[in-house]
């Protein structure tokens, strides 16, 4: 900035007001462009690094690339259709992105990745039961379901995006988070939930 300014002082009036519109235009637009960003958007962009930092088993066969990468979701919530935007051509991990909406655990066994919403909440323990013994990364965005057993728990404070890591839960599924990751969360063990 002061590089600018020194600059500014040899330049003639018509340039320096061509210089100051130019950085208030610049200035005005970044907020706009920061401001149409969504906070689906954010989490959906957030999903994709998570799938870095995370190890699943080799029969899941993650590194091969001619098999998709297979994201579920269960419930309703306008994040599903942001993802769906955001991944149509898009990979994760290498691998062409699969979106497949679920109503039961019943068929989910195959999926790399399951995104609970705040729909499912009163279901929630009996999801956890049905797929926390598969290698399955289960992430939501809804207040307790960390201690409930879901592995990744986005939450919002003073309008920032924050997550939550439930440990104990990662590890009954056979995933394996790497550590840099799990500096980066909150901590929270399984059935600590405050009421």
């Amino acid at each position: 900035m002061f590089i600018a300014i020194v600059y500014l002082k040899e330049a003639d009036l018509k340039c320096k007001w061509k210089i100051l519109v130019f950085f208030a235009i610049m200035l005005f637009s970044q907020n706009v462009i920061i401001a149409q960003i969504s906070e689906d958007q954010i989490k959906s962009v957030y999903i994709e690094k998570f799938t870095r930092f995370v190890e699943w088993p080799d029969s899941i066969e993650i590194a091969d690339t001619s098999k998709p990468f297979i994201f579920g979701f269960l419930g309703n919530s306008k994040i599903y259709e942001t993802l769906k935007e955001m991944y149509r051509n898009k990979t994760i991990r290498n691998k062409k992105v699969v979106f497949i909406h679920f109503n039961s655990t019943t068929d989910i066994k195959d999926c790399h990745l399951v995104f609970i919403s705040s729909s499912k909440q009163k279901s929630l323990s009996q999801i956890i039961l049905g797929l926390q013994k598969f290698p399955i990364l289960l992430i939501g965005d809804t207040k307790g379901f960390a201690e409930k057993g879901v592995h990744i728990n986005f939450y919002v404070i003073e309008n920032n995006i924050l997550f939550e890591i439930n440990p104990d839960a990662v590890k009954s599924s056979s995933l394996y988070m790497n550590h840099h990751l799990m500096r980066a969360a909150k901590i929270v063990r399984s059935g600590t939930s405050k009421k």
